[in-house]
């Protein structure tokens, strides 16, 4: 009978060990699935108004690509200022998982373009705005937070932005 549930523990804690065993990669396969699915969705969707997103190719970052859209008339902020990957920007921003839920947002929010602890996306996103220009932004996994995630984010997690470029301090001025 000891014999037994010794056995018994022993499997036991082995199947607990199968999960521990698996990469990331596959402990996140069905939520990873899940954002990508939603990102193909999102290609084909359309804004309440009508206005599609767009496909955004980063040749910086291995030509991934991103999803963009201006929520505002451009027609009004062409001749508005636009950052440099060198700048310095703020910004008013809400961002959130792709079912939904809110995982951080700020208002005035300022940061050096090119600084080492943004996510790869973020820069691509804001360098293509003009001031007071908003967008809607979605970012897959690779140029979020990647396979590790963060704080609030699980790993593989696509990202959907709402930003509005404000300001534009010490804007560099080039000949």
């Amino acid at each position: 009978m000891v014999m037994a549930v010794m056995l018994f523990g022993a499997v036991l804690s082995a199947c607990d060990d199968d999960d521990n065993n698996k990469s990331t990669w596959e402990r996140y396969a069905d939520w990873r699935n899940k954002n990508t699915a939603w990102i193909e969705e999102q290609i084909a969707a359309k804004a309440p108004d009508g206005s599609p997103l767009f496909t955004v190719y980063n040749p910086r970052y291995n030509h991934a690509q991103f999803l963009m859209r201006f929520i505002n008339d451009t027609t009004l902020t062409r001749g508005n200022i636009r950052p440099y990957f060198t700048s310095t920007a703020t910004v008013n921003y809400t961002v959130h998982l792709y079912e939904g839920t809110r995982i951080d947002s700020a208002a005035a929010y300022t940061s050096q373009l090119s600084s080492q602890g943004l996510i790869d996306g973020w820069s691509e996103i804001i360098t293509r705005m003009h001031v007071g220009d908003t967008v809607e932004a979605i970012l897959p996994y690779n140029l979020a937070y990647g396979s590790s995630g963060a704080t609030s984010t699980p790993p593989y997690s696509a990202l959907r932005f709402n930003i509005r470029l404000t300001d534009v301090p010490y804007y560099e001025v080039r000949p």
